[in-house]
């Protein structure tokens, strides 16, 4: 019987390396991992030109402007990138728990 679970960060805010044991008592068997519970250090949002096009994930753009007589506005495509405490990023921009509001 496969049993999953899982294994949430504190909510302290401590950062550093843990020991996860796990044991199973029926067959006396005892396994020790080590584990890195990082946290989040900074958050950057950009927005890019829409419709992309070939380097256009380089470009930031800080405006939107209505094109001149017409009702139709330029559009951007919004990015979100975590910086963790140990210095890796995640570019969360796809993820679901993230919201963009107008």
């Amino acid at each position: 019987t496969t049993h999953a679970f899982s294994i949430l960060a504190n909510a302290e805010g401590k950062t550093g390396t843990g020991l996860l044991t796990v044991y199973f008592s029926h067959f006396n068997i005892a396994k020790n991992v080590s584990i890195t519970v990082v946290g989040t250090k900074d958050f950057a949002l950009t927005a890019s030109p829409f419709p992309t096009y070939t380097g256009s994930s380089a470009v930031v753009v800080d405006t939107l402007l209505e094109y001149v007589g017409s009702s139709t506005w330029q559009q951007a495509v919004l990015s979100t990138v975590i910086t963790l405490t140990n210095s890796q990023k995640l570019d969360v921009s796809g993820d679901a728990a993230v919201k963009y509001v107008s």
